[in-house]
């Protein structure tokens, strides 16, 4: 069964409720079987004639078969005249058989009481058959009387079978024809199964042409079950909530057989909804939106056409994903239902949960373990599925579900119990927990940004931005006249200082005009600032904020991620501390995912700013008390000494223990106060006098701490009394007291007149009090000038009460999808836009094939860069030595970009192990890792590449150990999670406490916007067809090659990167031509390490093809017989294979066995072969003689066999020998040792290989190894 409206349109009066400027609901349309829309209702249209602003009604028609309609609405009409803007009523018409005209609509007509401007109520209206439509709706009429501006009601008529309404409701369109700001109705359709809605409501849409804001109707169409969402909803609803101007929902309604209107529908279907609608085969099937996703294109006509061309590209994405989460289902997640009851009070399909813990919480190699958060998507099931077929067997239970509260997790124990509400697509009925079991099985997927992204496709709040972005003209970028001929001297000033001086050309520039074209109330701005890395993008962003902070300009600040919110975030609070009051600062976001603990940026996070100046404000904790109990402290500290507190006489403290503890115990919640003052309120309800009066108060309280606390006063403690009961107008007491205690008098003194000054300052500026949590939160948006959140998070901004904002900025840009964009594209208030980013780093992630063919990914930064929108550049880089930054300069920047002088100076070249391999650059070649698939994934790893990182890691931090210890910075990298993942297991937490030696191992994709001093990047890809996958993605390609400061130092596999055809091809031969290529058996402990990880993970026979790595350190040259090769892969046990392979390097190495050797002699050569044993196997191996520069002794290796098969060999190799001289079977038999260690022996005088006239097509100089022996 698809998805079917079947929810009652209660919402859309009541989505008017409370708004500024009401409209009335939106029209359904319903046709039986075969009827056609025949017939214009000019009544209507003619009702609205003269108005100032026309409005008219969405007409729907119903008549019972032979019924005439035989007169015009005039009462409708006519009730609206004189009015100062009139609007039709909306009548709804029904002509059933027998049905009754029962009850007044009253809700509808009670929404709009005490509304500045009422809107009167919808009237339904039902007749018998053969009745005629006579009499003027006077009620309706009646409903707008005395209303400031009267909207008469919008007509809705329902026709039964075979009845004629064969012309588009023209007239309705008609009406709008010339009106200043024209929106037309919001139209619905609904048809009966076999019914043809042949034709879009093209009139309801065109009769917004020409206005100065167009709004199209929101067509929602459902037929028969099993229909699917085929259209777009244009028109949206739930867009309007909390908006200063409301306008009402699009109704769907649905006519199916015997079905009922039974459910409130807020104007669009939710995401949820449709997400719960689909079955296993659906979310299986790539298909299934096809057919509906279009191509993005470049350029839009409308707003409208804008935002739903992301519509069904964003239906396909979150399919693609939920498929993506559940293809390791086996592998999930997974806690066993404790508690599943109804939430009543919510509603159907509302239900409390309570698990056990949760297992498989660290499957995912390279991630944190999961903990659930509010949008995870769940399958609720009786049984822990092995795959997703399972979930398809008879009788089983599956319903999807959304978590939408956590009341309580503390999944970090093995047996924790976690609490959270969810919304099911099913309904479940009771369920016995006693009886039958039940799991959650988290799929690892958030809909949250999907479901923000999706209502904000259907706002329809502020398209002043929006319009910029259309690009629906070729023509140049125009600045509003009026504003380009102001100077910047404005914006000069407002840049002083150390603040410009740290800026370059390009950076002030790009700021500066930013700065100038923000300042137009006239037209709205869209700017785009382009940072490649290093170039200081973030740095001038946030001295660009700092500067729109003291304009005293409402900015929202977001990136994609909660790290480049935090990072952007913590720039401008380092830039501020100290020399303003945070207060107008603010960060908010899911506590979590922030992470703020420990950082700058903690004073100005939400959660903690709140939980600040609730205890700041508090009766019982607050400045106020607190100032107040030090006055009554330091007034008469005696009278509480001298009260009595229970302890016994021989316990009690001495007076001056007594002060010590209570001046701490009052002094302490005193400075936390000040502190929340000074850094978490506005500036302008603590202004800088108060703030230099508190300092100074803290100052007082600080003296008066040491004199108190200082150790001489032990001798005054007899005379302590007096210091604490003079009072100020004891003038001759105070005289009499001397040294310390004199001082601790005068102190107080000045303690007890500072703290009473600050007191009365406090109060005379009414610092704010609050009664909620909720209130403290509305105060600190309210008054803070600059917001950071991630983009998602915009989304909360739209329902909240606050002050707009006039400007946008968003860092990352690039990183974003465009459509999310949109979120906070359609703040309220919103005049200005400034994007921030570079398009030639990676883009978004997106999932589906198909999605990612429509351009789905694409960054409304790369669109608006791609059609030539000018670019304010970023062009001098201070990150990469140059070494480092020339490829990726040349290669994706077209050498754009200039290195800074910090990065020329000979000072940033490093050398933090010796030889050429780990220079500034280098590309280590490591040949003999293998790539593979981990089990249950689809991700790549390299597990010899793996180790080659761990151990060049491991020699870092050796020779760092043994040097001065400066902080060093390392981040290791890899395109591949499980690439991540292996690395981080070798590693384990072995540097975690490592202080100033810091280790990230991380992705490339979760390493954006990152640096660090020294990086090591894994690319895992080695095969034979140059295959790298989603390795060859330039941007990707990119971001790998410009994170590193100092070092950077690529592990890959030259040959399968050069055959890819890609950039990678590219780089290998930039390596060679600078001579910063290496193989990395060159080095003896990488060749160690190597030969050591293919013993380790069975991976001995990839050696066998090349010798460098068994036998680098050999005395003789080793040649493997091709026998040898394919009996050596034959081997089943790596034990064996091991124990092959040890014994081949010790031969290699000139060791002999002192045991007595067999050695066989073929019959006709003599040529002796020896046979050595490694299990229960016997290697077969003779001396032979090569000829390169000199003639040498080699070791070559026959094959590896049972002592049973040796006999054949030998009889093939007697065919071999015999054709070869007796001076080189004589050559081949000499033996020199050095030591214990045979030793190969060369000649330089040439001498016959071969017996004359038996050469094997050779000369008497021998032959090479390769054709000798075949």
């Amino acid at each position: 069964m698809g998805f079917v409206f079947s929810k009652k349109v209660e919402g859309v009066v009541e989505g008017a409720e409370g708004s500024r400027r009401r409209r009335p609901a939106a029209v359904a349309i319903n046709s039986e079987p075969n009827s056609v829309l025949s017939k214009k209702v000019e009544g209507v249209v003619e009702g609205a004639e003269g108005s100032r602003r026309r409005r008219p009604a969405a007409v729907a028609i119903n008549s019972e078969p032979n019924s005439v309609l035989s007169k015009k609405v005039e009462g409708v009409v006519e009730g609206a005249e004189g009015s100062r803007r009139r609007r039709p009523a909306a009548v709804a018409i029904n002509s059933e058989p027998n049905s009754v005209l029962s009850k007044k609509v009253e809700g509808v007509v009670e929404g709009a009481e005490g509304s500045r401007r009422r809107r009167p109520a919808a009237v339904a209206i039902n007749s018998e058959p053969n009745s005629v439509l006579s009499k003027k709706v006077e009620g309706v009429v009646e409903g707008a009387e005395g209303s400031r501006r009267r909207r008469p009601a919008a007509v809705a008529i329902n026709s039964e079978p075979n009845s004629v309404l064969s012309k588009k409701v023209e007239g309705v369109v008609e009406g709008a024809e010339g009106s200043r700001r024209r929106r037309p109705a919001a139209v619905a359709i609904n048809s009966e199964p076999n019914s043809v809605l042949s034709k879009k409501v093209e009139g309801v849409v065109e009769g917004a042409e020409g206005s100065r804001r167009r709004r199209p109707a929101a067509v929602a169409i459902n037929s028969e079950p099993n229909s699917v969402l085929s259209k777009k909803v244009e028109g949206v609803v739930e867009g309007a909530e909390g908006s200063r101007r409301r306008r009402p929902a699009a109704v769907a309604i649905n006519s199916e057989p015997n079905s009922v209107l039974s459910k409130k529908v807020e104007g669009v279907v939710e995401l949820n909804d449709i997400v719960f609608s689909w079955s296993i085969e659906d979310i299986s099937n790539g298909n299934l939106y096809k057919n509906q996703v279009c191509e993005i294109p470049e350029r839009f006509p409308s707003v409208e056409n804008y935002l739903g061309s992301f519509v069904y590209p964003l239906l396909e994405e979150t399919r693609a994903e939920i498929y993506s989460g559940m293809e390791g289902i086996s592998t999930l997640p997974y806690a066993r239902v404790m508690r599943f009851e109804e939430c009543k009070p919510y509603g159907k399909n509302f239900f409390e949960v309570k698990v056990d813990s949760w297992r498989n919480r660290s499957s995912k190699r390279g991630k944190e373990p999961y903990k659930m958060l509010p949008g995870d998507v769940l399958i609720l099931t009786d049984s822990v599925p092995k795959t997703v077929s399972d979930l398809q067997r008879m009788g089983r239970i599956w319903p999807f579900a959304s978590v939408t509260k956590i009341s309580d997790d503390k999944s970090e124990g093995d047996f924790a119990l976690v609490d959270f509400k969810v919304v099911t697509g099913k309904k479940m009925g009771d369920i016995n927990l006693k009886e039958r079991q039940l799991f959650a099985i988290s799929l690892c997927v958030n809909l949250t940004t999907n479901i923000r992204i999706w209502t904000a496709l259907h706002l329809s709040r502020n398209w002043n931005v929006l319009k910029e972005v259309l690009c629906t003209h070729s023509s140049g970028e125009e600045e509003c006249s009026l504003c380009t001929v102001q100077s910047d001297d404005f914006c000069r000033e407002n840049l002083k200082g150390k603040l410009l001086n740290d800026l370059n050309e390009s950076q002030a520039e790009a700021i500066l005009t930013c700065l100038r074209k923000i300042r137009c109330q006239r037209k709205p701005v869209l700017e785009l600032i382009w940072g490649p890395p290093g170039t200081g993008k973030t740095k001038a962003t946030a001295i660009m904020l700092l500067n729109l902070l003291r304009m005293k300009c409402r900015t929202v600040v977001c990136a994609p991620t909660n790290v480049a919110v935090t990072e952007i975030a913590s720039r401008v609070v380092h830039l501020m501390r100290g020399s303003a009051s945070l207060g107008d600062v603010l960060l908010f976001g899911n506590k979590e995912r922030l992470k703020v603990e420990g950082l700058e940026v903690e004073d100005i996070c939400l959660h903690n700013r709140v939980k600040r100046i609730t205890e700041c404000t508090a009766p019982t904790t607050g400045w106020k008390y607190c100032i107040s109990s030090a006055i009554t402290f330091l007034s008469d500290p005696l009278l509480q000494y001298n009260i009595p507190s229970g302890e016994k006489l021989c316990e009690r403290k001495s007076l001056l223990e007594f002060l010590r503890e209570r001046f701490l115990d009052i002094v302490k919640p005193l400075k936390r106060c000040f502190y929340t003052l000074c850094t978490q309120i506005h500036a302008s309800y603590v202004p800088k006098h108060i703030v230099h009066k508190i300092t100074e108060l803290l100052g007082h309280l600080e003296s008066f701490s040491d004199l108190l606390s200082g150790e001489n006063l032990v001798f005054f403690s007899q005379r302590l009394g007096e210091a604490f009961s003079c009072q100020s107008k004891d003038k001759c007491l105070a005289g009499a007291l001397t040294g310390p205690l004199s001082m601790l008098y005068l102190k107080r003194s000045e303690c007890l007149a500072a703290l009473k000054s600050v007191q009365d300052s406090l109060n005379r500026w009414e610092i704010p009090s609050f009664k909620s949590e909720y209130k403290i939160k509305e105060f600190c948006f309210q008054s803070a000038s600059l917001i950071f959140c991630t983009v998602s998070t915009t989304f909360k901004l739209h329902s909240l009460d606050m002050k707009p904002p006039q400007l946008l900025v968003i860092d990352e840009a690039a990183q974003l999808k465009e459509c999310e964009s949109v979120i906070p594209l359609q703040l309220l208030g919103l005049r200005h836009a400034i994007l921030i980013g570079d398009e030639c780093q990676l883009p978004a992630v997106v999932k589906s094939d198909v999605s990612k063919e429509a351009r789905f990914g694409r960054s409304l930064f790369e669109r608006l860069s791609s059609l030539g929108k000018l670019k304010h550049p970023l062009n001098v880089q201070y990150r990469m030595h140059p070494s480092i930054s020339c490829f990726p300069n040349q290669t994706f920047y077209d050498g754009q970009i200039r290195d800074g002088p910090k990065v020329t100076h000979e000072s940033y070249s490093k050398q933090y192990l010796p030889g050429l391999m780990f220079g500034s650059f280098s590309f280590i070649n490591v040949s003999e890792g293998r790539e593979e698939r981990e089990v249950n994934g689809s991700s790549l790893r390299n597990p010899v590449e793996a180790d080659v990182a761990a151990q060049i890691l491991r020699n870092l931090y050796e020779a760092w150990s043994l040097s001065l210890k400066e902080n060093l910075s390392v981040g290791i990298i890899s395109p591949y999670a499980a690439q991540v993942g292996a690395i981080s297991e070798r590693l384990g937490k072995k540097y975690e406490y490592s202080d100033g030696f810091t280790v990230t191992v991380n992705s490339v994709d979760g390493f954006q916007g990152r640096e660090q001093d020294i990086v090591i990047l894994s690319t895992v890809r080695s095969n034979h067809q140059g295959s790298i996958g989603f390795l060859a993605n330039p941007n990707r390609t990119n971001v790998a090659l410009t994170r590193a400061r100092y070092c950077l130092w690529i592990l890959g596999n030259q040959r399968t990167l050069r055959g890819s055809s890609t950039v990678w091809e590219a780089l290998v031969y930039y390596a060679i031509d600078r001579r910063c290529f290496f193989n990395a058996d060159d080095d003896e402990g990488l060749a160690k390490t190597i030969l050591k990880a293919k013993t380790k993970y069975n991976q001995l026979d990839d050696l066998l093809t090349s010798c460098n790595v068994l036998f680098r350190d050999a005395k003789w040259k080793v040649i493997l017989g091709e026998d040898f090769r394919q009996s050596f892969r034959k081997l089943a046990s790596s034990r064996t294979r091991s124990s092959v392979m040890n014994l081949l390097m010790k031969l290699s190495s000139g060791w002999r066995p002192k045991r007595k050797v067999v050695n066989l002699i073929c019959k006709s050569s003599s040529q002796i072969v020896k046979q050595f044993k490694a299990e229960n196997l016997y290697i077969l191996c003779t001396v032979d003689i090569e000829k390169e520069s000199e003639y040498t002794q080699i070791l070559k290796i026959w094959d590896v066999l049972p002592l049973e098969d040796t006999a054949k060999t030998i009889e093939h190799l007697d065919g071999i020998y015999m054709r070869f001289s007796d001076e080189y079977v004589s050559r081949c038999k000499e033996k020199r040792f050095e030591g214990d260690l045979q030793v190969p022996i060369s000649w330089e005088t040439p001498f016959d290989f071969f017996r004359r006239g038996d050469s094997l097509g050779e000369n008497s100089e021998g032959a090479k190894d390769s054709q000798l022996y075949t």
